[in-house]
């Protein structure tokens, strides 16, 4: 998979009569717009940045491509296959909810506007005046703990501290809620460390997907295996065991009982 990839936002609309270009798009939509689309991909890590983020502006509609590292578009690809399999607007990060739910409400009252937005090899999601994304109730989540093993990418935060976690078995990057004295009472460094972590979260009971994570503790590295110091111990018990045909039997012969 490449290190990069992109994501297609496009918005459609009728200006004075004639369809919504790059060129007759007003600086005020066209602002908000591009606002709504950084808030989209963000979602709800707010230390997020899209500092290594490109965008363009290209023809057909108005339509903005941004190019994304790899884990910043896996991110925002999970949710937009939950929200196209579920339409639960509880089933992806709130911000992103947020959006959707402004994008439908302009729908609903321009017939001529839409949006779409989609991420290559993956979903597609309309967002027109007669879409139904909804919140499915509170009861869809449910309070679970998980241990986590992943790469820490990033940790600590000024305000609200914070861990970032790439799961080994995942592209997409994990934001898990921590407290300063947290992370100034481990006693090794762990960034750019593979770790497992306990934590606590609420579980989408359709998607899986989890949110609001929130570190309980970091769990000690089990201790290296020395295999070659374990094949000499092997070989030592078999030469010290060689003679005792039944180690059964040697225990009762211990008891007395035989």
């Amino acid at each position: 998979m490449d290190s990069q990839g992109n994501l297609q936002f496009t918005v459609k609309d009728r200006i004075g009569g004639q369809p919504l270009t790059a060129w007759n798009a007003g600086l005020s939509l066209l602002r908000e717009f591009l606002s709504e689309i950084e808030t989209f991909i963000k979602g709800d890590d707010t230390r997020a940045t899209l500092a290594n983020a490109t965008a363009s502006v290209e023809s057909g509609s108005l339509k903005v491509v941004v190019t994304l590292p790899q884990p910043q578009l896996e991110n925002v690809r999970s949710d937009l296959e939950h929200l196209q399999q579920t339409g639960d607007l509880d089933a992806i990060q709130v911000r992103r909810a947020q959006v959707i739910e402004k994008w439908q409400a302009r729908s609903r009252r321009n017939p001529d506007r839409s949006y779409t937005m989609s991420a290559p090899a993956g979903p597609t999601v309309r967002v027109l005046g007669e879409s139904h994304f909804t919140h499915s109730g509170h009861g869809t989540w449910v309070p679970v703990e998980k241990y986590l093993t992943g790469t820490v990418m990033d940790l600590g935060g000024k305000k609200s501290p914070t861990v970032l976690l790439v799961p080994l078995d995942s592209k997409e990057s994990i934001v898990i809620a921590s407290t300063a004295e947290q992370l100034a009472s481990e006693p090794d460094n762990h960034l750019y460390k593979t770790v497992t972590l306990r934590v606590s979260a609420e579980q989408h009971l359709v998607t899986g997907k989890l949110r609001n994570l929130r570190l309980i503790e970091f769990l000690a590295l089990p201790p290296v295996v020395d295999e070659a110091a374990l094949a000499s111990l092997w070989e030592k018990g078999q030469q010290a065991w060689s003679e005792v045909s039944s180690g059964a039997l040697w225990v009762e012969h211990l008891r007395g009982n035989v």
